[in-house]
């Protein structure tokens, strides 16, 4: 038996490849003292954040697309400390508590919350 002939259409179209590359997910920095650009593995920055002797404070640099979270882990010191719970960042910033001693360095990490 002789199959049946398949009507004739257009080559399929492959999808294009993406020339952009997907937007940055997370950044982070490690800081003693002053001011630090949190930036992620493309290079763009993400967030500026300030080292206090009160704690840490981040604010977003631009408009950050979707929900972002902060948070800070002491890097040294004489006794170990754990990092502070992840908080919400917001258009006007973040907080975060953290006792630092002298001469003591802070990791701040910021990451999009996915779902």
């Amino acid at each position: 038996m002789i199959p049946p002939r398949r009507p004739w259409w257009p080559p399929l179209r492959r999808s294009r490849r993406r020339t952009s590359s997907s937007p940055p997910t997370a950044g982070s920095a490690l800081l003693a003292s002053g001011t630090a650009s949190l930036k992620s593995a493309t290079g763009s920055v993400l967030a500026k954040a300030s080292v206090a002797a009160t704690g840490v404070t981040v604010k977003p640099a631009g408009k950050l697309k979707g929900t972002w979270q902060v948070w800070a882990c002491p890097t040294s010191g004489s006794d170990w400390q754990p990092c502070t719970a992840p908080v919400k960042l917001t258009a006007k910033g973040a907080r975060l508590k953290v006792g630092l001693d002298a001469g003591e360095k802070v990791r701040v990490i910021v990451a999009q919350r996915r779902r």
